[in-house]
């Protein structure tokens, strides 16, 4: 007697291609437009295999999107409606926008959808996914973000599992005079694509006070360029690259009086007032004071909404990397100096690439570089 046993796979559709979208109000006057693909990214239940199979939503009517354009609170928004429900098939995406007069920016977004529209079911049963905190995909006002590299946005992130939406390319623009435009303008290239910062040379005081008089304790000034890699929720590579502004603030281990033996220095890196990135340095001298030298460095970002890592996982919580690399051996009293580049940590996952460096983290001279 011959078993025959019959293996039944189920395959997810082929992503759909990149179109243009123009969204309208009811006015018939343009709010959003995009040159790009749309998918939404769940688990549904497969009753031939008895379990959960990935499933694509996947946006293609290009006649199927309006907009609002709405004023809440002094703040500016879009939100963009894909409405592709059919029959007893419901599956909407919303796309909110955000200008705060200065960036615009990715802030909610939700789908809903019926069961039904994946195969093997017919339950019309509806459910809606969403995320309201992204703050993501920041562009200039009066630019269209534009970027090679996907956009995956982290759908109902409480319920623990790979859900999204994707769209790729991540071209759009909002907040436009758009007029008769049909097309993507005024494009500003993500730094996603072509990793180009140029970082500027930054100076810091370390200081103390005693609640009368403040004391300079220590002295940096560099250039830093960070580069870190790293994968998305659905399994993207991407690199994020970002330098060390001049509005980076930071705080100290010294309180109320100099150390002249060990300082830990943390840069606070903000974008869009969110605190994306934070970069430790540890100072120390060696056991014979006779020199001081980089003994540590640490570099920790949130995920999850993060504007300088974009499509990480929130339940990552804060991931933290490393590095016990050695650098700037000085003579202890004497600052070290020089212009070329130096690089903490350069491995495959991350680096800080530093230059044009002049740094005495202690024990100065009448305050000023030994």
């Amino acid at each position: 007697m011959t078993r025959i046993i019959t293996k039944i796979v189920y395959a997810v559709p082929a992503a759909p291609k990149n179109q243009t979208w123009v969204a309208q109000d009811s006015t018939n006057t343009t709010q959003f437009i995009a040159n790009a693909a749309f998918r939404v990214w769940t688990k549904f239940e497969y009753a031939p295999h008895k379990g959960y199979c990935p499933g694509a939503l996947d946006f293609t009517d290009t006649k199927k999107i309006t907009a609002k354009h709405l004023i809440l609170d002094g703040d500016e928004w879009v939100s963009v409606t894909f409405n592709e429900t059919a029959g007893d098939k419901t599956k909407e995406l919303e796309l909110v926008l955000k200008n705060n007069g200065v960036d615009y920016f990715v802030q909610n977004v939700s789908a809903t959808f019926s069961w039904n529209n994946f195969e093997g079911s017919n339950d019309t049963t509806t459910k809606t996914i969403r995320n309201d905190k992204i703050h993501g995909y920041p562009v200039p006002a009066g630019k269209a973000y534009n970027c090679q590299a996907a956009a995956e946005v982290q759908l109902a992130p409480e319920e623990k599992q790979i859900q999204g939406l994707k769209i790729q390319p991540a071209i759009w623009e909002a907040f436009s005079d758009f007029g008769n435009r049909t097309v993507v303008n005024n494009t500003d290239e993500c730094l996603f694509d072509f990793n180009d910062v140029t970082p500027e040379k930054v100076s810091w005081n370390i200081t103390v006070t005693d609640g009368k008089n403040t004391t300079v304790c220590g002295k940096l000034a560099m250039s830093t360029l960070v580069n870190v890699n790293y994968t998305s929720i659905l399994g993207e590579d991407m690199v994020a690259n970002f330098a060390i502004s001049n509005t980076t603030e930071i705080t100290h281990s010294m309180s109320k009086t100099c150390s002249n033996d060990s300082l830990s220095v943390t840069f606070w890196i903000k974008e869009l007032d969110f605190n994306a990135a934070n970069i430790t340095m540890d100072f120390t001298t060696n056991t014979n004071g006779t020199f001081w030298s980089l003994s540590h460095a640490t570099l920790s970002y949130p995920n999850g909404g993060n504007p300088l890592f974009p499509n990480t996982n929130v339940h990552a919580g804060v991931t933290t990397i490393s590095s016990n690399a050695t650098l700037f051996n000085t003579t202890y009293g004497s600052a070290f100096m020089c212009h070329d580049k130096h690089w903490i940590n350069a491995t495959d996952t991350w680096y800080m690439q530093i230059e044009d460096v002049t740094i005495q983290p202690f024990n100065l001279t009448n305050q000023d570089y030994g």
